[in-house]
């Protein structure tokens, strides 16, 4: 289940959103006021500076794997599907027709 927190600019928008529901299933999209900041445990929501460097380094790497295992098949799927194109620019690639 995902929650979501949201500012509205306003006590009129904020108390229309809550009597909305916004899907015809009525448990999917249930609107509710958000808690008391003081009944919201503050100490779960942060996260340690010493763990950040390693969520960018995770993020990189991941991104950058995921970049090239991706590159890789959409340029062979790209090839083959501009084959003769690709002959008439670059002859060595008729060898491929050889395989």
């Amino acid at each position: 289940m995902a929650v979501a927190f949201v500012i509205f600019k306003s006590r009129c928008g904020a108390a229309a959103a809550a009597d909305l529901q916004q899907h015809s299933h009525p448990l999917l999209w249930i609107t509710e006021a958000a808690p008391e900041a003081r009944d919201v445990s503050w100490r779960n929501m942060r996260v340690s500076y010493r763990v950040v460097p390693l969520y960018r380094l995770g993020v990189v790497i991941a991104a950058s794997l995921l970049t090239v295992f991706f590159a890789i098949p959409v340029t062979a799927v790209q090839g083959i599907a501009k084959y003769e194109k690709l002959k008439k620019w670059f002859p060595p690639a008729s060898a491929v027709q050889l395989m």
